[in-house]
């Protein structure tokens, strides 16, 4: 161990960062959340490109309905149509 770093006792806990640690502690979490959001819409980004290669693309996953122009503009990566959006949010599959 580092000879800057004071060692924990045996049986207990390192305290929670405090100061810049803390601060960067608090950095990286957001940096980690903003990757994790980053590579899921990617993967949404992927889906939809395999719907599209497929012919699947623009139609719900649940009921097979044309999914509205006006839902995919601003979402195209949308898997649902807005009947369904939460039914498939809570069976586990992203609507978004």
């Amino acid at each position: 161990m580092s000879d800057d770093v004071p060692a924990v006792p045996a049986g207990e806990s390192p305290a929670a960062p405090t100061g810049a640690a803390a601060d960067v502690a608090a950095e990286r979490a957001e940096e980690l959340a903003a990757l994790r959001r980053a590579q899921d819409d990617l993967a949404d980004v992927d889906r939809a490109l395999a719907r599209l290669d497929e012919g699947t693309y623009g139609t719900c996953e649940v009921c097979g309905v044309a999914i509205a122009d006006e839902v995919l503009a601003p979402a195209p990566a949308t898997r649902t149509c807005p009947e369904h959006t939460g039914a498939a949010t809570a069976a586990g599959t992203a609507a978004g």
